[in-house]
């Protein structure tokens, strides 16, 4: 069973995987704000499905496949700390996994080229020369001077794969995804492992074995903290900080989000595990089939005591009060009742 918890960007996920660290018989991989990206990454396992069952054709499935194994061995060779770094924690196992993936997919192999691979056109003045001896030979070659890329083996790849079979072929591959990083654990824990835009896809890859939370939060927060808290700790916006495009950036990405079943994913505030935490312990349990008398280890990795500081940051100065109002004004659906104010201090904040 997986239990994944996911945001909106700087809206508090992790939330969610700190308190499930707490409960006994749920695997966290001791990972920490580790992040697993290889679903959502652009060229990674989502965009494959969409290329097979969406756009393809004689080329869009050959430019998928290159581009998802170089997105993977990206992720293999580099270890960029919070995702990544396979090859220095697992050796070759990752880009195995990935490869015996393919070659289930891969139903047709010739070689050649598509168009996009042509790089572009260049003078070689060995080119040349190579191309005047095969003229003299009577061995003419076409388009003389043209560079081509071929950034694998140059074979053009095709499938045509039933759905069913690929979705198979997908689960049997992050399922030793998993065992390779969490070895035979049956109930594990993850951080943005989907993203909210995404989670309609869930049970094609899952079926009933996986449940995820959004976690959000109030776009005040989101935003002051973003754009002042963040940068005191090294830590950039990634989110406009031009007030007017935040507004509408918040809105656009809760609207991108395709429905899902309610029944598998959840959207809880992060406020809430902060102002009524038993309240909204006891709702992540009943959600997720996790037994109370599990939680062995309360408030050691989420405590509302510290992560209250995460909360109404737009008090820390009084400059940062009126973009707090003109937001309110703007996204007043979004917002957040909260009890009672809370003035926390900058120095007290967390990048949580």
């Amino acid at each position: 069973m997986l239990y994944c918890a996911c945001g909106y960007c700087g809206t508090g996920s992790s939330a969610v995987y700190h308190l499930l660290s707490e409960y006994q018989g749920i695997a966290n991989g001791d990972l920490g704000e580790y992040e697993h990206v290889l679903m959502y990454t652009p060229h990674g396992l989502f965009d494959l499905e969409d290329a097979l069952y969406r756009n393809n054709g004689w080329h869009n499935f050959d430019a998928a496949i290159t581009e998802f194994r170089a997105e993977m061995k990206r992720l293999n060779d580099n270890d960029f700390s919070w995702f990544g770094g396979f090859q220095n924690r697992y050796g070759d196992q990752f880009m195995n996994l990935v490869d015996e993936f393919i070659n289930k997919l891969v139903q047709y192999t010739i070689p050649g080229y598509w168009s996009y691979d042509l790089k572009g056109w260049k003078f070689d003045s060995v080119q040349f020369a190579k191309d005047t001896v095969r003229n003299i030979q009577g061995q003419h070659r076409e388009h003389p001077g043209r560079v081509i890329d071929r950034t694998t083996d140059n074979q053009i790849h095709f499938s045509f794969i039933e759905k069913e079979d690929f979705y198979k072929a997908a689960g049997e591959f992050i399922q030793k995804y998993f065992e390779m990083m969490y070895g035979k654990e049956e109930k594990i824990v993850l951080n943005q492992f989907l993203l909210p835009h995404n989670l309609y896809r869930l049970k094609n890859y899952f079926g009933d074995g996986i449940k995820s939370i959004i976690v959000d939060r109030d776009p005040r927060d989101a935003y002051i903290i973003q754009k002042y808290v963040w940068p005191t700790k090294g830590i950039r916006a990634k989110i406009p900080t031009d007030i007017d495009q935040f507004c509408r950036f918040w809105v656009g990405m809760r609207r991108s989000v395709t429905p899902y079943d309610p029944d598998v994913a959840i959207t809880m505030k992060f406020e809430d595990f902060v102002y009524h935490y038993d309240e909204t312990v006891a709702k992540v349990e009943e959600f997720f089939g996790v037994d109370a008398r599990d939680h062995i280890s309360p408030k050691k990795h989420l405590n509302p005591a510290i992560s209250i500081s995460n909360t109404q940051n737009w008090l820390i100065n009084d400059a940062w009060k009126e973009e707090a109002e003109y937001i309110a004004e703007r996204l007043p659906e979004y917002l957040y009742d909260f009890p009672y104010e809370f003035k926390p201090k900058l120095e007290d904040t967390k990048f949580l």
